[in-house]
């Protein structure tokens, strides 16, 4: 028996969902960070570029896979719909309950940590230096206060209705970009070394190079969100909705080679490679020390960057991890939805307010 519609109404165009999945992928997603910090140490051996480029092909018969499934399913609900009918309902219901309760219980409260590890400490040391207000920003007080206002904040917005996100999304895909190019610029202003791209030439070379791949997939999957909301996607059953997800991912590759690359020409490989291993061997100094990993919002500090850029840099970097935030509210909320229509969980939780 088919369930009844959800009610919802359509309120994202295909290039909301271009911006959706380019803000959920993330230029600061903590993936690329990870890309940077373990590669020196995991496989100095390994290409980013060539590796990352291999990653993004790889990963475009995902995104057109799940075009596909939200084609012939267009209902809120995303995995929990597509495992539910072409799996089993109970593994449909266990992976995505699961999963809703991950992201709602950690990654929700781990992002305002993350705010203040990977921008608010980087940019205090920066403008003053102060490891006092290191200290108070960094305290578990200030971290939970910062993230109850950011998770309230997000929860207005969502509760508020989609109309108001897509609103707020535009001028956040701005600021993310607006600091994606900050980053660019103060770094490829201050090349030092020779631009040089490497090529794996040796089949340990190639593993290495594929190796990266685990370092950076938790980002780049991230580009599939959308089809937890294709019920409110206004054609979804276009393939230009594939188009918008994989151009998604390519921005956010070819911003993640670039920077790569602009990195190891102003600071040189050699001091990449040195400061993370002191990372990965717990010898950190200087402002490693006061925060969890050598963040490229970190390394660029030692180029002096403009103020002005380096602002913008942490503005954008703050505006898509609050995105982030809200996103997981969405995506959450419409499992829920989906369950409830189901019958799995209590009918209360199927009702769709007007907004």
């Amino acid at each position: 028996m088919e369930r009844k519609a959800s009610g919802l109404r359509k309120s994202m165009k295909l290039s909301d969902v271009f911006m959706y999945n380019s803000l959920t992928i993330s230029f600061f997603s903590m993936m690329w960070f990870l890309l940077y910090a373990f590669q020196p140490v995991a496989f100095p051996e390994g290409s980013v570029l060539v590796g990352t480029l291999l990653m993004l092909a790889v990963s475009i018969p995902f995104f057109y896979s799940y075009y596909i499934l939200s084609r012939e399913m267009p209902l809120a609900g995303g995995d929990y719909v597509f495992q539910s009918r072409l799996i089993n309902p109970g593994v449909g219901f266990v992976t995505t309950f699961t999963g809703w309760v991950l992201w709602q219980f950690f990654f929700l409260a781990w992002f305002g940590y993350y705010i203040v590890d990977v921008v608010l400490i980087p940019a205090i040391y920066y403008l003053n230096g102060s490891t006092y207000l290191i200290d108070v920003i960094s305290s578990p007080y200030s971290v939970f206060g910062l993230t109850v206002i950011l998770f309230v904040l997000a929860f207005v917005i969502v509760v508020k209705g989609l109309d108001l996100y897509v609103k707020a999304q535009k001028a956040l895909f701005a600021l993310m970009v607006l600091g994606g190019i900050s980053g660019l610029l103060i770094t490829f202003s201050h090349i030092r070394y020779a631009v040089t791209i490497d090529f794996p030439t040796s089949y340990r070379a190639l593993w290495e190079t594929i190796g990266t791949w685990s370092l950076g997939w938790g980002a780049l999957g991230y580009g599939m969100w959308s089809v937890m909301n294709n019920e409110e996607i206004m054609g979804v059953r276009s393939r230009k909705y594939f188009i918008a997800m994989s151009a998604a991912a390519v921005l956010n590759v070819m911003f993640v080679i670039a920077l790569w690359e602009g990195l190891k020409a102003s600071l040189g490989y050699a001091y990449i490679s040195r400061i993370s291993k002191d990372w990965y061997s717990g010898n950190m100094s200087g402002i490693y020390s006061y925060i969890e990993g050598p963040y490229y919002t970190a390394m660029m500090i030692f180029l002096r960057p403009n103020p002005i850029l380096f602002l913008l840099l942490s503005m954008g970097a703050i505006a898509s991890m609050f995105q982030v935030i809200i996103a997981i509210m969405i995506g959450a909320s419409r499992i829920v939805l989906s369950q409830a229509l189901d019958g799995i969980l209590p009918s209360s939780l199927s009702v769709v307010s007007d907004r």
